[in-house]
């Protein structure tokens, strides 16, 4: 956590921990910046038992990639951390970003990264929300 010190601020906040907020993680990283990860735990694919669409990822099972993902990153870049809580507000201040989680802990970055993804709006037809993400 930082004041709104700029000098103690952290390069690039990113909200979100699945495959965009890590790979913006590693973007950040491989460029020489600090970067906090926020993972709220909460994906658009928490129901489904296989990824696809992700070069060399097809099959695997979100969860353990979103695992790899993480360890892979902390292991070669030592710039990056993560943080497991849900960022209930962002907002700039001046020349800086703050984000606030849910507990009230407050971080402020040079530069912000919304990977929050996109949310799936189910159809109102019966049976399809129990079919979402598992045979449809």
């Amino acid at each position: 956590m930082t004041s709104g010190n700029e000098s103690q601020a952290i390069d690039v906040l990113i909200i979100g921990g699945g495959p965009a907020g890590q790979a913006a993680a590693v973007s950040v990283a491989r460029n020489v910046h600090s970067a906090i990860v926020f993972d709220s735990h909460e994906y658009r694919n928490q129901r489904a038992n296989h990824m696809h669409m992700v070069p060399t990822q097809d099959g695997k099972h979100p969860e353990a990639f979103r695992e790899d993902a993480r360890s892979n990153t902390t292991k070669h870049y030592n710039l990056v951390s993560f943080i497991d809580t849900k960022i209930v507000s962002a907002r700039k201040n001046d020349e800086l970003f703050l984000v606030t989680d849910e507990r009230g802990n407050t971080w402020t970055g040079r530069g912000l990264v919304l990977a929050t993804g996109a949310m799936d709006v189910m159809l109102d037809v019966p049976g399809f929300e129990e079919c979402w993400g598992r045979s449809m």
